[in-house]
């Protein structure tokens, strides 16, 4: 089992299957092209973790924005990055109601470690927020010092807490799945 949310299991093969159907949908909805800037307006849930890996496998970048965030702020988030799409909950609901005719295979993209995996902006405590711009090798390279650091196995259960606007939901995400253990994830309490 790879993740888990609520009484929902995924496990790694169909977390795997449908990212991938979620990175064709956005391949072929949406025109990606590598580098292209794609907002994530999800709370924690499984879908969360579906649509970050749908995005990487597209080339695409991620900006992951708090639902919670004052629209003001969502939306200069989104017009400050750039964003071409925005994944929100009802763009899963149109994807998840056509999800069989996508293909499960990895889409053939190239990514580089030099590319982006994700912008992630800061609290704005200077008055502004500002992204900032993390590449595939930077964040694989502290996902797995972390993995070493903290002896973290297939065997262990990880729990997914943080925002995903934060930057410790990455490690949290990533070092579970990267281990191979399970990801547990707290529902957000409103």
């Amino acid at each position: 089992v790879a993740v888990v949310f609520e009484d929902k299991e995924l496990t790694y093969e169909q977390l795997d299957k449908r990212s991938n159907q979620l990175a064709h949908y956005l391949l072929s909805s949406y025109d990606i092209s590598g580098g292209d800037l794609i907002g994530v307006i999800l709370d924690r849930s499984d879908w969360l973790i579906v649509s970050l890996l749908g995005i990487l496998k597209t080339g695409g970048v991620y900006v992951p924005i708090d639902p919670n965030y004052p629209e003001e702020r969502k939306e200069y988030i989104k017009n400050d990055s750039g964003c071409i799409i925005t994944i929100d909950s009802l763009l899963l609901e149109s994807f998840d109601s056509d999800i069989s005719i996508y293909s499960t295979d990895l889409p053939d993209v190239l990514i580089d470690s030099t590319d982006l995996a994700y912008v992630i902006y800061t609290s704005g405590s200077t008055g502004r927020p500002k992204g900032v711009m993390i590449e595939h090798r930077n964040i694989i390279n502290t996902i797995l010092s972390q993995i070493s650091s903290f002896s973290i196995t297939k065997e262990d259960i990880c729990l997914q807490f943080a925002s995903p606007s934060f930057d410790a939901s990455i490690w949290e995400i990533f070092i579970t799945l990267f281990s191979g253990s399970r990801l547990c994830i707290i529902k957000e309490e409103r």
